[in-house]
């Protein structure tokens, strides 16, 4: 069994991380469904905004966790990966991995987005909102992690 290393890895366990992961979620449901449905609240939209996002965390943990040796969620959170694993002068790397998980999530919640909402929007709206508002929740996520630590 492969073990839980690392300091981000217990964080993840905390309460504040998980008000930061649902404030996320939560992000992505209002504006998937602002960006569909120009509505604050969409049911359908809101929940596959939710799945999407669960998929994509749980992915996460086991693709981190599979390509360090255990650390949870560090291929997510780059500056854990450079601290923990990388080390000097691995800043390319880091870029690299960050975009591949970016990518991957993308991909994932597009795919879920589509298969749910897909009768009633098309590929290329429901691509456009699920890029957009991955992009603001990772600037959001990015900038509440760097304030917080």
């Amino acid at each position: 069994m492969i073990g839980l290393h690392g300091g981000f890895g217990l964080l993840t366990f905390l309460p504040q991380s998980w008000l930061y992961m649902i404030g996320l979620i939560l992000l992505e449901c209002i504006g998937l469904s602002y960006l569909l449905d120009k509505r604050w609240f969409d049911l359908d939209a809101a929940i596959s905004a939710a799945l999407a996002n669960i998929v994509s965390a749980l992915v996460g943990a086991i693709v981190s966790m599979l390509l360090t040796g255990g650390f949870v969620l560090v291929i997510w959170f780059p500056w854990t990966l450079y601290d923990h694993i990388l080390g000097e002068g691995m800043g390319m790397a880091m870029a690299i991995i960050t975009i591949l998980a970016f990518l991957l999530t993308l991909s994932l919640e597009t795919w879920i987005n589509y298969s749910r909402l897909g009768k009633v929007f098309s590929k290329k709206e429901i691509l456009r909102s699920t890029l957009i508002i991955n992009l603001i929740s990772y600037f959001v996520g990015a900038c509440l992690l760097l304030s917080y630590g």
